[in-house]
Parts: C-alpha cells; sequence; structure tokens
C-alpha cells in the first residue's frame, strides 16, 4: 500500500501524506509499507506511535521524531530492513516497550536488532542509556551539536545593560554571570531563570543588569543548563563584551536640596540636608539597611549592586 486516504467526515481518522493519523492528530497510526520513501519526519504535536505502525517499510532509511513524542509504543519498526538512522528531539526519552522491532536481512525471514545511529538533542543521551526499553541500544545514542547560542545586547545606558539571547532547546534554566574583567575571575553579579525565563518573555530571553558603572566594560557570561535530580549539564555557554555609555549619572553629587548617594572605598555614603529616611536593597530585593540620615551617613557594604532610595530619591550604585 503506497498511501492511506480518509473521507473528510471521518470521526475517528485523517491523513497526511497518505499517513494515517488519529482525528486529534497526536497519534500516528499507520506508515503505508509502500510509500517509497527513505526518509520521513513525523509532524509536530504526535505524542504516540501505534504498535508495529512502520511495519514492513522496507524503504526508510532515516525516521525523525517530534520533541512532542511520549510514547512510541511497542516494536514501532517491525520488519524493516534498511533503516539507519532515527531521530528523536525529545530531551526525555520516550516510552518504548520491549524493543524498536527487529529487521529482515534481505527479504528472508532472519531478522537482525537495530544498530544504526539514534540521534538524541545535546545533555541527553545519559537518560537514554538508562530509559526503560532504551538500553538495549546504548553504544548507538548520538548527541546532536548544540545549536549557536549568541546573546546580543540590545540597549546600553549609563548604568544598565539589557541582554536578549533565543531559548536552547532542552535547557531547563538559564544563568547570566556579569564579569568585570576579560578573564571572568571579577563576578560582580549573578541571575539565574527557568526554562521560561521567569519573569522573561518565552519566546526569547532578554534582562537588563542594573546598577552598573558609566563608560565601563563588562563581560556577561550566559548559560543554558539541563537540570536532571542533583545533576546539571551545560548545554551551550557564551561570553560577550559590552560597555555603558556617557559619564557618571547615578554617583553624582545631587543637587544642594536633595540627598547625595555614593559608593566609595566599599561604602555607600548619603549625605542630606536634613533628616530622611534612607533603604537600601540589594539584587535580590532584600533590604539590607533601613534607617534615617541627618546630615551624614557612611555604611559598608559587600561588593555588588545596589539600589538606595533617601527621600524621594532613588539611585543605583555599584560597590567595588
Amino acid at each position: 500500500m503506497k498511501e492511506i486516504k480518509v473521507a473528510s467526515g471521518n470521526p475517528a481518522f485523517t491523513t497526511v501524506d497518505g499517513v494515517l493519523f488519529n482525528k486529534e492528530m497526536t497519534r500516528l497510526e499507520s506508515y503505508p509499507a509502500g510509500n517509497g520513501k527513505d526518509t520521513y519526519t513525523v509532524p509536530d504535536g504526535i505524542t504516540t506511535i501505534r504498535y508495529a505502525a512502520f511495519n514492513w517499510c522496507k524503504d526508510l532509511v532515516s525516521v525523525t521524531f517530534p520533541a512532542s513524542i511520549a510514547d512510541l509504543g511497542t516494536t514501532p519498526f517491525a520488519n524493516w530492513s534498511k533503516l539507519e538512522m532515527i531521530t528523536l528531539k525529545s530531551t526525555t526519552p520516550p516510552a518504548l516497550a520491549i524493543s524498536l522491532g527487529n529487521g529482515t536481512l534481505d527479504g528472508s525471514t532472519a531478522t537482525e536488532t537495530f544498530a544504526g545511529t539514534i540521534y538524541v538533542p545535546a545533555g541527553s543521551s545519559d537518560a537514554y542509556r538508562v530509559a526503560s526499553g532504551w538500553t538495549l541500544y546504548a553504544d548507538l545514542f548520538v548527541e546532536e551539536a548544540a545549536q549557536p547560542f549568541e546573546p546580543e545586547i540590545q540597549e546600553t545606558t549609563d548604568s544598565t545593560l539589557a541582554i536578549a539571547w533565543e531559548p536552547v532547546a532542552g535547557a531547563t534554566g538559564y544563568i547570566l554571570d556579569v564579569y568585570g574583567d576579560e578573564e571572568k575571575t571579577d563576578k560582580m553579579a549573578s541571575y539565574t531563570f527557568d526554562a521560561a525565563g521567569k519573569p522573561l518573555k518565552a519566546t526569547g530571553f532578554s534582562y537588563t543588569v542594573e546598577g552598573l558603572e558609566a563608560g565601563t566594560a563588562y563581560y556577561i557570561e550566559t548559560i543554558a543548563i539541563k537540570q536532571s535530580g542533583a545533576e546539571t549539564t551545560v548545554l551551550a555557554r557564551n561570553t560577550i563584551q559590552a560597555k555603558t555609555t556617557g559619564t557618571p549619572t547615578a554617583n553624582e553629587t545631587i543637587t544642594a536640596d536633595k540627598p547625595s548617594i555614593q559608593a566609595y572605598n566599599g561604602q555607600i555614603i548619603i549625605r542630606t540636608v536634613s533628616e530622611t529616611n534612607i533603604r537600601i536593597y540589594d539584587l535580590s530585593g532584600h533590604c539590607v539597611v533601613t534607617g534615617k540620615v541627618n546630615g551624614y551617613g557612611a555604611y559598608d557594604m559587600s561588593k555588588g549592586f545596589y539600589v538606595v532610595i533617601a527621600g524621594s530619591e532613588r539611585s543605583k550604585i555599584i560597590v567595588r
């Protein structure tokens, strides 16, 4: 059989390019053995493969399953003869009962175990090797190269850098580190995000690093990671250089009738012309100092970025 056709009003099944699916397009029911093509890509959204769906497909050399696949069923490739390559886009091994299925030798009744190449996403081969049904093929897994990870600087000001990047397939989280030197020994700050980039956009991630020093070069390292239990795998890593613009503004002395907020020699120094309520926050949002300043106040602080509120004035400060 070369193709399968279904009436448009059929309540249970549908076909795409001659391949039979359930009406909801979540399960591949049957691939016609006489199709004649040597490659096939299962459509996105398919989660399940029916038992022996690719039975007797002697022409297929390569089959690709989408990231949505969750269950390959039982022996999906029963009686194949030319199959050499299987590509799985899911970082989580789909369920596989018994095996992929045995192949025939030149149409005879003799059978052989699949011994081709199984491509899986970067960082996921270890999970496949120990997954039920897949251990038989432990030596066949090859990880696809990690996709390019090239964050970009979208915007710079005197004290901020806005960094944006695209999601990395399989990543369960991201890390953004800010360094003050090219050797990356002077870490200024570190941020972490979940797989959805929360509280960022899901289609493309971005983050504005605040409290930087004007006219200063920084080295921004972004890391895509996959977390599995206590094990963390780095899927991609990139470092870019970025320089803030202009001259210092946040650390300048403000006009005489307003509070002056400065960072100097490991301290945050606040000068006021009258008694003023002050609060100092670290970048995690915790208030680390609260009180009043009447004239002059100096606070020893560890190296990092801070937001200082003095009366109605708000400044971003870096302490070196």
